[in-house]
């Protein structure tokens, strides 16, 4: 199984980063663009592993709000990608692992 989710990264007022993944709606920060990535490729590694652990892929996507869609969009079109790989061991399902590319704009 492989999966590609979108991060939006915005650098907030206090100087921190926030890395949203909106297939997921799932947020992290950290103290710089790359660090909110990687703490957010953590947060994702953990709902990926809880939902194949319960059988409950059904309810791993849940989608950002449009808004955050369309910043997606305007960020896309003047940012460089940073792709971060992570492989998900997937013991005692249909397929041995998930695949997970997060492809971060900021």
């Amino acid at each position: 199984m492989s999966l590609r989710l979108n991060v939006l990264v915005e650098r907030q007022a206090e100087g921190s980063y926030l890395a949203h993944c909106l297939e997921l709606d799932l947020v992290a920060e950290g103290s710089s663009r790359s660090m909110a990535c990687e703490e957010l490729l953590d947060v994702i590694d953990v709902q990926i592993r809880t939902c194949l652990q319960n059988d409950n892929l059904e309810n791993l996507f849940f989608p950002a709000p449009k808004e955050v869609w369309q910043k997606l969009g305007r960020a896309r079109a003047r940012c460089k990608e940073e792709r971060l790989r992570r492989t998900i061991p997937a013991e005692g399902m249909r397929f041995r692992a998930v695949e997970l590319d997060q492809y971060c704009y900021a």
